[in-house]
């Protein structure tokens, strides 16, 4: 990333307006994958398998237990977390600031279901504990869990355009080739 950064600098130095033209190539391809609510990786592959994504709906739908109790269990600690990223105003600080306080945050919230739990359910010691071990298991596998539906969702959504032949996926494809080659040739020429 270093290198290639150095040789767009190079770059820009020396040709601004090919910098220019590749510049508004790609906030054209930002907006164009942003309309269609696709990501760039998922253009990386010509098509998904159907019985790949067959399988990744199946998977799905066997694991929405397990997400749904991680997200009832972890939901509030999770979105008090995020919520309190909204005062910062330098967005680098927002992954380290949320990392600091999830980890102040979810163990009080496991403490205080737990001790909830204690005084107010009969459950014996081991089933108190098993929930208190699944609570974070779960939290961890629902976030995943979201991750790769949104993955999924995003590849059966561009094997949808693929299938039915949209021309303007046809161009997004185009698009990012251009501005690929454009940035192999820029690096290229400085290396």
């Amino acid at each position: 990333d270093k290198e290639m950064i150095r040789c767009l600098d190079r770059e820009l130095e020396n040709n601004p307006q090919a910098l220019s033209r590749l510049g508004t190539e790609t906030s054209d391809y930002e907006c164009r994958l942003k309309r269609r609510k696709l990501r760039d990786w998922v253009l990386e592959k010509e098509r998904y398998s159907l019985p790949v994504l067959a399988a990744g709906v199946m998977a799905s739908l066997a694991l929405l237990p397990v997400f749904v109790f991680g997200l009832i269990n972890n939901c509030l600690p999770y979105w008090f977390t995020g919520s309190r990223v909204r005062n910062l105003k330098d967005p680098q600080f927002h992954s380290t600031f949320k990392y600091v306080i999830g980890m102040i945050v979810f163990p009080l919230w496991y403490l205080l279901v737990t001790v909830a739990l204690i005084i107010a359910a009969e459950w014996p010691a081991w089933l108190i504990l098993a929930y208190l071990v699944m609570m974070p298991v779960t939290g961890l596998l629902s976030f995943h869990y979201y991750i790769c539906n949104r993955k999924l969702l995003a590849m059966i959504r561009y094997t949808w355009f693929v299938h039915a032949k949209d021309k303007g996926v046809a161009e997004l494809k185009k698009l990012r080739k251009s501005i690929r080659d454009t940035v192999n040739i820029i690096v290229d020429k400085y290396r």
